[in-house]
């Protein structure tokens, strides 16, 4: 367990993972922030990753959007502009139903990996 896990496990939030390793940070410096497209964008060929902040209360779970970032065909790396802010508790149902709505394919896009879909959640 790196340090950064060892201070958000002392506050009780739990991580998937850490928030800079060198994969993440190589990631988020090759997208371009400037660029920002829909997830119904015909030129966006995956989503890279995708990064839920949760909130664990019992009664009423939910997850929050904190970044998406994605490829367009042309190897470009951008933001991703999702139709929502904030998930309930089972985020793959919410996401697949908000998908539907747009003729998005969720899973065709990577948002349902779980090796694409960062966690935080306290």
């Amino acid at each position: 367990m790196d340090e950064i896990q060892q201070r958000a496990q002392a506050y009780g939030v739990r991580m998937e993972e850490t928030l800079s390793t060198d994969e993440i940070t190589s990631l988020r410096e090759s997208v371009d922030h400037s660029s920002r497209v829909r997830w119904t964008d015909p030129n966006l060929r995956r989503v890279l990753r995708l990064r839920l902040v949760g909130y664990n209360h019992w009664e009423y779970p939910s997850w929050d959007v904190s970044y998406c970032y994605g490829e367009l065909a042309d190897g470009t790396r951008c933001l991703v502009d999702l139709p929502f802010h904030r998930l309930g508790g089972n985020w793959k149902a919410n996401i697949v139903a908000e998908a539907i709505e747009d003729g998005v394919f969720a899973k065709g896009l990577g948002l349902l990996d779980e090796s694409v879909v960062s966690r935080l959640w306290g």
